[in-house]
Protein backbone atom coordinates (compact mmCIF):
# COMPACT_ATOMS: atom_id res chain seq x y z
CA UNK A 1 0.00 0.00 0.00
CA UNK A 2 2.74 2.30 0.48
CA UNK A 3 4.86 1.38 -2.14
CA UNK A 4 1.73 2.04 -4.59
CA UNK A 5 1.16 5.50 -2.56
CA UNK A 6 4.66 6.44 -3.50
CA UNK A 7 4.73 5.37 -6.98
CA UNK A 8 1.86 6.71 -7.38
CA UNK A 9 3.27 10.65 -5.83
CA UNK A 10 6.07 10.42 -7.85
CA UNK A 11 4.10 10.48 -11.13
CA UNK A 12 1.81 13.05 -9.75
CA UNK A 13 4.62 15.40 -8.69
CA UNK A 14 6.87 14.72 -11.98
CA UNK A 15 6.03 16.99 -14.29
CA UNK A 16 6.03 19.74 -11.49
CA UNK A 17 9.45 19.07 -11.11
CA UNK A 18 10.24 19.18 -14.63
CA UNK A 19 8.13 22.54 -15.38
CA UNK A 20 10.24 23.65 -12.45
CA UNK A 21 13.86 23.15 -13.65
CA UNK A 22 12.84 24.54 -17.54
CA UNK A 23 11.73 28.04 -15.47
CA UNK A 24 13.91 28.05 -12.84
CA UNK A 25 17.93 29.19 -13.00
CA UNK A 26 20.13 25.99 -12.06
CA UNK A 27 23.90 25.39 -11.46
CA UNK A 28 26.19 24.25 -14.37
CA UNK A 29 25.83 20.30 -13.92
CA UNK A 30 29.07 18.44 -14.22
CA UNK A 31 31.00 15.47 -14.26
CA UNK A 32 33.92 14.16 -11.67
CA UNK A 33 37.37 16.01 -12.24
CA UNK A 34 39.01 15.12 -15.63
CA UNK A 35 42.62 13.36 -15.19
CA UNK A 36 45.94 13.83 -16.63
CA UNK A 37 49.29 12.97 -15.96
CA UNK A 38 51.94 15.72 -14.88
CA UNK A 39 55.43 15.36 -15.67
CA UNK A 40 58.40 17.26 -13.68
CA UNK A 41 62.19 16.95 -13.31
CA UNK A 42 63.20 16.65 -17.00
CA UNK A 43 60.33 18.05 -18.19
CA UNK A 44 57.74 21.29 -18.42
CA UNK A 45 53.88 20.57 -18.51
CA UNK A 46 51.43 23.04 -19.72
CA UNK A 47 47.86 22.62 -19.22
CA UNK A 48 45.66 24.84 -20.97
CA UNK A 49 41.56 25.40 -19.71
CA UNK A 50 39.26 27.35 -21.50
CA UNK A 51 36.15 28.88 -20.72
CA UNK A 52 33.69 26.50 -23.46
CA UNK A 53 30.22 26.44 -22.02
CA UNK A 54 30.69 30.41 -22.82
CA UNK A 55 30.88 29.51 -26.81
CA UNK A 56 27.60 27.11 -26.29
CA UNK A 57 25.77 30.53 -25.14
CA UNK A 58 27.32 33.28 -26.07
CA UNK A 59 24.37 36.15 -25.81
CA UNK A 60 24.35 34.48 -21.86
CA UNK A 61 28.06 33.85 -21.29
CA UNK A 62 29.18 33.25 -17.74
CA UNK A 63 32.95 33.23 -16.34
CA UNK A 64 33.49 29.60 -15.45
CA UNK A 65 35.90 28.92 -12.54
CA UNK A 66 38.03 25.47 -12.67
CA UNK A 67 39.37 23.99 -9.39
CA UNK A 68 42.26 22.10 -10.11
CA UNK A 69 44.67 19.67 -7.83
CA UNK A 70 48.15 18.26 -8.03
CA UNK A 71 48.68 15.04 -6.91
CA UNK A 72 52.43 13.43 -5.95
CA UNK A 73 52.94 9.77 -7.16
CA UNK A 74 52.41 8.47 -4.08
CA UNK A 75 48.98 9.81 -3.80
CA UNK A 76 49.71 13.08 -1.69
CA UNK A 77 47.74 16.13 -2.92
CA UNK A 78 50.99 18.77 -3.73
CA UNK A 79 48.33 21.51 -3.80
CA UNK A 80 44.92 22.89 -4.48
CA UNK A 81 43.86 25.94 -6.68
CA UNK A 82 40.65 27.81 -8.06
CA UNK A 83 40.85 29.86 -11.27
CA UNK A 84 38.54 32.34 -12.90
CA UNK A 85 38.03 32.46 -16.54
CA UNK A 86 36.16 34.85 -18.32
CA UNK A 87 33.45 34.34 -20.86
CA UNK A 88 35.23 33.28 -23.96
CA UNK A 89 38.82 32.96 -22.06
CA UNK A 90 41.33 30.36 -21.39
CA UNK A 91 44.27 30.33 -18.90
CA UNK A 92 47.90 28.10 -19.67
CA UNK A 93 48.66 26.69 -16.07
CA UNK A 94 52.37 26.00 -15.13
CA UNK A 95 52.04 24.05 -12.40
CA UNK A 96 55.16 24.92 -10.67
CA UNK A 97 53.91 28.97 -10.54
CA UNK A 98 50.50 28.11 -9.36
CA UNK A 99 51.80 25.15 -6.75
CA UNK A 100 55.15 26.65 -6.03
CA UNK A 101 58.55 25.49 -6.44
CA UNK A 102 58.58 22.16 -4.28
CA UNK A 103 56.99 19.93 -7.36
CA UNK A 104 57.43 16.22 -7.91
CA UNK A 105 58.76 14.78 -11.07
CA UNK A 106 55.74 13.12 -11.67
CA UNK A 107 52.36 13.26 -10.69
CA UNK A 108 48.57 13.70 -11.58
CA UNK A 109 46.72 16.83 -12.58
CA UNK A 110 43.21 16.98 -11.78
CA UNK A 111 40.50 19.68 -13.27
CA UNK A 112 36.93 20.44 -12.63
CA UNK A 113 34.94 23.23 -14.41
CA UNK A 114 31.96 25.26 -12.59
CA UNK A 115 29.80 28.25 -13.35
CA UNK A 116 30.98 31.29 -11.09
CA UNK A 117 27.57 32.03 -11.13
CA UNK A 118 26.04 30.05 -9.02
CA UNK A 119 22.54 29.80 -10.65
CA UNK A 120 21.72 30.44 -13.95
CA UNK A 121 19.62 29.43 -16.82
CA UNK A 122 22.82 29.75 -19.54
CA UNK A 123 23.63 26.28 -19.54
CA UNK A 124 20.76 24.37 -19.24
CA UNK A 125 20.99 23.06 -22.56
CA UNK A 126 24.36 21.89 -22.07
CA UNK A 127 23.31 18.95 -19.88
CA UNK A 128 26.36 17.45 -17.59
CA UNK A 129 29.58 19.01 -18.79
CA UNK A 130 32.66 17.00 -18.50
CA UNK A 131 36.13 19.55 -17.92
CA UNK A 132 38.28 19.30 -21.34
CA UNK A 133 41.89 20.41 -20.90
CA UNK A 134 45.13 19.36 -23.13
CA UNK A 135 48.33 18.61 -21.60
CA UNK A 136 51.45 19.91 -23.34
CA UNK A 137 54.55 18.17 -22.51
CA UNK A 138 58.54 19.55 -23.28
CA UNK A 139 61.86 19.04 -22.49
CA UNK A 140 63.59 21.63 -20.63
CA UNK A 141 64.83 23.20 -24.44
CA UNK A 142 61.65 22.87 -26.23
CA UNK A 143 62.93 21.16 -28.81
CA UNK A 144 60.16 18.39 -28.69
CA UNK A 145 56.76 18.31 -27.64
CA UNK A 146 53.83 16.01 -27.18
CA UNK A 147 50.62 17.56 -26.75
CA UNK A 148 47.80 15.11 -25.63
CA UNK A 149 44.46 15.03 -24.52
CA UNK A 150 42.87 13.67 -21.06
CA UNK A 151 42.68 10.85 -20.30
CA UNK A 152 39.90 9.60 -17.54
CA UNK A 153 38.00 10.66 -14.71
CA UNK A 154 38.27 10.36 -10.91
CA UNK A 155 36.93 7.22 -9.80
CA UNK A 156 35.64 6.24 -13.27
CA UNK A 157 34.11 2.77 -13.57
CA UNK A 158 36.88 -0.04 -13.51
CA UNK A 159 35.72 -3.06 -14.39
CA UNK A 160 36.44 -7.11 -14.12
CA UNK A 161 38.57 -7.54 -16.57
CA UNK A 162 41.21 -4.44 -17.30
CA UNK A 163 43.22 -5.96 -19.91
CA UNK A 164 44.35 -3.77 -23.16
CA UNK A 165 46.35 -3.28 -26.15
CA UNK A 166 47.36 -0.47 -27.80
CA UNK A 167 46.20 -1.27 -31.51
CA UNK A 168 49.05 1.84 -32.63
CA UNK A 169 52.17 0.23 -33.53
CA UNK A 170 55.53 1.69 -33.07
CA UNK A 171 58.79 0.96 -35.69
CA UNK A 172 61.61 -0.59 -33.45
CA UNK A 173 63.74 0.25 -36.16
CA UNK A 174 62.80 4.13 -35.61
CA UNK A 175 62.35 4.27 -31.56
CA UNK A 176 65.13 3.94 -29.15
CA UNK A 177 63.36 4.38 -25.18
CA UNK A 178 59.58 4.46 -24.37
CA UNK A 179 58.56 6.16 -21.49
CA UNK A 180 54.83 5.34 -20.38
CA UNK A 181 53.32 7.02 -17.30
CA UNK A 182 50.21 6.02 -15.53
CA UNK A 183 47.85 7.48 -13.41
CA UNK A 184 45.39 5.36 -10.61
CA UNK A 185 42.66 8.39 -10.26
CA UNK A 186 40.83 6.38 -7.30
CA UNK A 187 40.78 5.98 -3.69
CA UNK A 188 42.08 2.02 -3.98
CA UNK A 189 45.86 1.05 -4.75
CA UNK A 190 45.64 -0.83 -8.17
CA UNK A 191 48.34 -3.77 -8.72
CA UNK A 192 48.96 -2.88 -12.25
CA UNK A 193 51.40 -4.27 -15.29
CA UNK A 194 52.42 -2.83 -18.70
CA UNK A 195 54.64 -5.17 -21.69
CA UNK A 196 55.61 -5.10 -24.88
CA UNK A 197 54.20 -7.38 -27.83
CA UNK A 198 55.99 -7.93 -31.14
CA UNK A 199 53.33 -7.26 -34.21
CA UNK A 200 53.44 -10.19 -36.98
CA UNK A 201 54.05 -14.38 -37.16
CA UNK A 202 56.59 -13.39 -34.30
CA UNK A 203 54.24 -11.85 -31.81
CA UNK A 204 55.57 -12.02 -28.20
CA UNK A 205 55.66 -10.53 -24.84
CA UNK A 206 58.62 -8.72 -23.76
CA UNK A 207 59.50 -6.87 -21.17
CA UNK A 208 56.88 -7.10 -18.08
CA UNK A 209 56.38 -4.16 -15.69
CA UNK A 210 54.20 -5.18 -12.78
CA UNK A 211 53.82 -2.34 -9.77
CA UNK A 212 51.15 -1.16 -7.57
CA UNK A 213 49.98 2.59 -7.97
CA UNK A 214 48.89 4.31 -4.89
CA UNK A 215 45.79 5.37 -4.75
CA UNK A 216 45.79 9.18 -6.55
CA UNK A 217 49.21 8.13 -7.09
CA UNK A 218 50.77 7.59 -10.52
CA UNK A 219 54.24 5.46 -11.76
CA UNK A 220 56.42 5.84 -14.89
CA UNK A 221 57.94 2.88 -16.54
CA UNK A 222 61.17 3.43 -19.09
CA UNK A 223 62.32 0.69 -21.89
CA UNK A 224 65.57 1.04 -23.59
CA UNK A 225 64.82 -1.23 -26.96
CA UNK A 226 68.57 -1.57 -27.89
CA UNK A 227 69.23 -3.42 -24.32
CA UNK A 228 66.06 -5.64 -24.66
CA UNK A 229 67.58 -6.46 -28.01
CA UNK A 230 64.07 -4.67 -29.76
CA UNK A 231 66.02 -2.64 -32.62
CA UNK A 232 63.89 -3.94 -35.56
CA UNK A 233 59.86 -4.65 -36.51
CA UNK A 234 56.73 -3.26 -35.54
CA UNK A 235 55.68 -3.70 -31.31
CA UNK A 236 52.74 -2.17 -29.70
CA UNK A 237 52.23 -1.42 -26.29
CA UNK A 238 49.88 -3.78 -23.20
CA UNK A 239 48.71 -3.14 -19.77
CA UNK A 240 47.02 -5.98 -16.99
CA UNK A 241 44.61 -4.05 -14.27
CA UNK A 242 44.29 -0.39 -16.08
CA UNK A 243 42.77 1.73 -12.91
CA UNK A 244 39.74 2.92 -14.72
CA UNK A 245 38.42 2.56 -18.44
CA UNK A 246 40.64 4.28 -20.38
CA UNK A 247 43.10 5.34 -17.99
CA UNK A 248 45.58 3.78 -20.70
CA UNK A 249 49.75 4.92 -20.20
CA UNK A 250 50.67 8.34 -21.68
CA UNK A 251 54.07 7.24 -24.05
CA UNK A 252 56.89 9.47 -24.97
CA UNK A 253 58.65 8.07 -27.77
CA UNK A 254 62.45 8.67 -27.97
CA UNK A 255 64.10 8.59 -31.42
CA UNK A 256 67.98 8.38 -31.97
CA UNK A 257 68.39 12.15 -32.16
CA UNK A 258 67.24 12.32 -28.55
CA UNK A 259 64.11 13.60 -29.53
CA UNK A 260 60.49 12.73 -28.89
CA UNK A 261 56.79 12.56 -28.81
CA UNK A 262 54.04 11.42 -27.29
CA UNK A 263 50.12 10.13 -26.75
CA UNK A 264 47.90 8.95 -25.14
CA UNK A 265 48.56 5.28 -26.15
Amino acid sequence: MMSSLWVNTKTVLRPLKNSLEHHLPGRLRVAAPVVQAYLGGDYLTRYTLVNFPSLYSPQTAYPCVYEVALYAPDGSRVGRRTLRIEPFGSVEVRPEELFGPDMPSLGMFTARIRSANPLTFAYKHLGVVTSHFYALYTDKELSSFALVHPQTLVNATRGENMNWQSGYLLDAGKIRRLVAIQVNPTSQAVGVGMYLVRAGARSQHLCDMDGVIPAMGARKVIWDLPAIGLTEGLFSIAARGLPTNNAKPILLTYFADGAFTGMHA
